[in-house]
């Protein structure tokens, strides 16, 4: 199952999600209930938008939806980057 947002977990047994979409790592990561990582992407109580659920239950908090989610930030980030001019560019249009 894809998660729909960014979630906190409340209960679970079991559970197991990918964030390969967002780490790059393939290993199957365990969620629990407790809160032990300031990091987001390293707290075993989330769980991010567009990642899989691989096994277990659980029921969650949603926090974030939408372009808000950790994958939108994401997203954003990367659409609001422009490519640097680099100095053969500005010759060629300053030639130009």
């Amino acid at each position: 199952m894809r998660v729909p947002a960014d979630l906190r977990v409340l209960e679970c047994s079991n559970l197991y999600v990918d964030h390969s979409c967002l780490t790059g790592e393939s290993m199957e990561l365990e969620r629990l209930t407790e809160y032990v990582e300031d990091k987001p992407l390293e707290a075993k109580n989330l769980m991010f938008y567009g990642t899989l659920v691989k096994s277990g239950t659980g029921k969650a908090l949603v926090l974030k939806v939408g372009d808000h989610t950790f994958m939108g930030l994401i997203a954003k980030v990367m659409t609001d980057t422009e490519d640097p001019k680099t100095p053969i560019g500005i010759e060629i249009d300053n030639f130009t």
